[in-house]
């Protein structure tokens, strides 16, 4: 596990050094995930996440999953106990890197990431569930989808009767005080292509400006 915990580091370095674009963390001293299997701190627990998510009842060792930007790959990583199969995407490469060192360290067969961004991504694969958690309109401006084009790819990619898990940036309330567009709006175009199952307020530990979110489970019409 040192051997990992050095090669995170490592990445992370790297990622500091090279990559041009904004970096998910705080102050440069947390990365954005952490997860407690592996004892890495991070600005949000992947285990306080879904605790918060409460979606088990949605999962099981059928389902095929995509995580639509997956950072370090620790949500994809998490979900591999629970369902057959995780592809994560992520723009990232060092972030990339760091999701297939984690998955080599504990061995796992079930998951795998691609470097691409979402418009770019292309397969014949259908999912049962998609998860959109956060990062369907970024501040770093590497997401160029209106979210029309984005709900409309995500469509062609599930399953029918296949399951959205969309989390936002911010509740309408904070809002108010950040630049971010209004979740409001956002959940009647979602209505337009999917029922929406659950909709309910998550704690979120970063930003600290953002001490909610929205958490959506969502079913294609």
């Amino acid at each position: 596990m040192n051997q990992l915990k050095n090669e995170i580091a490592h990445q992370l370095e790297m990622e500091r050094m090279e990559w041009k674009s904004l970096i998910y963390g705080k102050d440069e001293s947390l990365p954005y995930q952490g997860y407690e299997r592996i004892g890495l701190k991070g600005c949000r627990s992947t285990e306080k996440r879904f605790k918060e998510y409460n979606i088990n009842k949605y999962l099981d060792n059928t389902k095929t999953v995509l995580d639509i930007g997956s950072n370090m790959g620790l949500v994809s990583i998490y979900l591999t106990d629970y369902v057959k199969k995780v592809v994560g995407i992520e723009i990232n490469p060092y972030l990339v890197n760091i999701g297939n060192a984690v998955k080599n360290e504990l061995q796992l067969s079930n998951v795998e990431f691609t470097k691409t961004r979402f418009e770019d991504y292309n397969t014949d694969e259908k999912f049962d569930i998609i998860l959109s958690l956060a990062n369907d309109h970024t501040i770093d401006k590497n997401t160029q989808f209106t979210l029309f084009e984005y709900l409309k790819k995500i469509i062609s990619l599930l399953k029918k009767d296949g399951l959205l898990l969309f989390e936002s940036q911010a509740t309408d309330v904070q809002n108010k005080f950040i630049r971010a567009v209004k979740f409001g709006p956002k959940v009647k175009v979602i209505e337009d292509s999917f029922t929406i199952l659950e909709r309910k307020k998550v704690e979120s530990e970063y930003p600290t400006s953002i001490p909610h979110r929205e958490f959506l489970v969502c079913k294609k019409k």
